[in-house]
């Protein structure tokens, strides 16, 4: 039997909080996302959104990729810096505060309350030590 399945890196559940910012083309080359693409009206919008910081739920998660729920709507393309807390389950070891480099891959409606359902690909993974703030 053939399968859809497409994914490189299966998922696995992941609920818990994340916090994210939206990135300009400036911060998001600078750490090495590659592919930003936005024309200059998006590109402004991503460079205003990139000073505040929101919050989301984790959804599942692999090695590659980053599936949450947001109420901040946001567009294929879109550079995320997120931040959360890996558990002691998925990491093998202790529980893991990372900063990953993300780019928007899909957007769906999630449910009536007005949230979304993001996937995003994950650029790379990065330890968080915690004299950094988010200016670092």
């Amino acid at each position: 039997m053939k399968s859809n399945e497409r994914r490189m890196s299966p998922r696995k559940p992941f609920v818990a909080p994340l916090r994210f910012r939206f990135l300009s083309e400036a911060v998001a080359s600078s750490i090495g996302i590659r592919e930003f693409g936005a024309e200059s009206a998006r590109e402004t919008r991503a460079a205003l959104r990139s000073i505040e910081q929101y919050e989301g739920q984790t959804v599942d998660i692999s090695e590659r990729g980053v599936c949450f729920l947001s109420s901040e709507k946001m567009a294929v393309g879109d550079p995320l810096e997120m931040r959360f807390t890996l558990p002691s389950e998925l990491t093998g070891r202790k529980a893991e505060d990372v900063r990953c480099s993300t780019r928007v891959v899909h957007v769906d409606r999630a449910s009536s309350n007005g949230s979304w359902r993001i996937g995003a690909y994950v650029e790379s993974y990065r330890p968080v030590r915690f004299f950094q703030a988010w200016d670092n």
